[in-house]
């Protein structure tokens, strides 16, 4: 094909609308065509040549038409189109799009939101009267114009689902502008006015700061993507930060082959290398690294000798109490389940005290550190994580013990010398 065509008509007419026509080739480059200047009050036929540089075969993306003013200024009108054909060397035409079905057709949001309408609107009259375009049909594709634009470019473009591209928003960004998770918006990107979607939220991403207006995350190929589609430029000034995740065994070859790949001009920054970077000794953070754990394994060991001691006191405190209640015809599961009901309720207690009261503690001394001399939450924030490991070995060493000394008071509570113990001193 040497040339595109369509026909075209504006009712009521605009004195300076001109017809766009956006194609895809091979190589996936997209190309905006101008079909020239829709005038006059009937159906007239609009076209353009096709550049050599063009690679075949060509798809016809989106269809626009453009109106030299910006913003809210545009003229309210119905722009009705048929026939998009192409047109060989030999001057023969092939009907490419015959608009007979909606097809996956999206209407462009502009300055007024989503205020475009496309339909089907019969096909009437005959080419004669000029009312019709070159292939006889059933329909035409009308679309209905108010005064919203993006920069003077109004239309339709082809949708895979029709739907708005998705997009994630901080916390803030929702609450500042009055949003919710499953909204719809149009947002100003790059210059384009982009149909959104908010698909989720969040409170944090990697250097961005949700303080203030907060953020958006979109995907960049999808972005670039509609903003060709819509005949603009894509997005400029592209920054990538891409984020690896690696296992630690992997970390050296995982960092030499993203060196490698994405050549010497670009910055890789390894969390473990600023971590290093930003300690003064190493041999003074191994030093306090050992005293963590010499202080974790105190701990553990005091717990258990502390209870330990309690239970062995509380043995001494009661055997006079014990022997009476064996005096009195109380068996030796009877007795033991009372003792074991007794001391659980107290260690099931401190337990829970003594862990709420450490959360506590932990964000008071967090919250110490975690803020700006200007009262501001440090970027990114303190994350609290517990090791429930040393806190399960506590638990576990006090529940052996305790079954362990329960034992023993299961043992011993049938041989306690009834005739000392009953004995009372005046």
């Amino acid at each position: 094909a040497i040339q595109i065509e369509l026909w075209a008509h504006a009712d009521p007419p605009v004195g300076k609308l001109f017809m766009w026509v956006v194609l895809r080739d091979e190589v996936g480059r997209l190309h905006t065509l101008t079909l020239g200047q829709v005038s006059g009050t009937g159906w007239a036929k609009q076209s353009a040549q096709l550049p050599e540089v063009f690679v075949a075969p060509l798809t016809v993306v989106s269809v626009l038409v453009f109106e030299p003013v910006s913003g809210d200024g545009g003229t309210p009108t119905s722009v009705f189109i048929d026939d998009i054909s192409a047109v060989d060397p030999t001057g023969d035409s092939e009907v490419l799009i015959d608009f007979e079905q909606r097809g996956l057709w999206t209407p462009l949001p502009t300055s007024q939101g989503f205020d475009i309408g496309f339909e089907l609107a019969p096909e009437t009259g005959d080419r004669t009267s000029g009312s019709v375009g070159a292939d006889r049909g059933a329909s035409v594709a009308q679309m209905t114009l108010g005064r919203g634009t993006d920069g003077g470019v109004r239309g339709i473009y082809r949708s895979v689902n029709r739907a708005p591209i998705p997009m994630i928003a901080s916390e803030s960004f929702l609450a500042r502008n009055g949003l919710r998770v499953g909204d719809r918006l149009v947002g100003g990107l790059s210059g384009t006015l982009t149909p959104m979607r908010v698909v989720g939220s969040t409170r944090l991403f990697p250097t961005l700061d949700p303080r203030g207006e907060g953020f958006a995350i979109v995907d960049l190929e999808t972005l670039t993507s509609y903003a060709e589609l819509r005949g603009a430029v894509s997005p400029v000034g592209r920054t990538f930060e891409v984020f690896v995740d690696t296992q630690d065994e992997k970390r050296d070859s995982a960092l030499t082959a993203v060196r490698a790949v994405l050549g010497p001009g670009t910055a890789v920054t390894d969390r473990q290398g600023l971590q290093a970077a930003s300690l003064i000794d190493p041999l003074t953070v191994a030093g306090w690294r050992g005293v963590g754990f010499i202080a974790i394994a105190l701990t553990i060991l005091v717990s258990l000798l502390g209870f330990a001691t309690y239970l062995a006191s509380y043995e001494g405190r009661t055997k006079v109490e014990s022997a009476f209640l064996r005096a009195l015809g109380l068996g030796r599961l009877s007795h033991v389940r009372s003792i074991a009901l007794e001391q659980a309720s107290v260690a099931i207690t401190g337990l829970a005290l003594g862990t709420a009261a450490g959360f506590v503690m932990t964000r008071l001394a967090v919250d110490a550190v975690s803020h700006t001399e200007s009262g501001r939450e440090v970027l990114p924030p303190f994350v609290i994580v517990t090791e429930w490991l040393p806190v399960t070995l506590v638990y576990a060493g006090l529940a052996i013990l305790a079954s362990a000394l329960l034992l023993r008071f299961l043992r011993t509570y049938a041989r306690l010398p009834l005739h000392i113990l009953t004995r009372r001193e005046e």
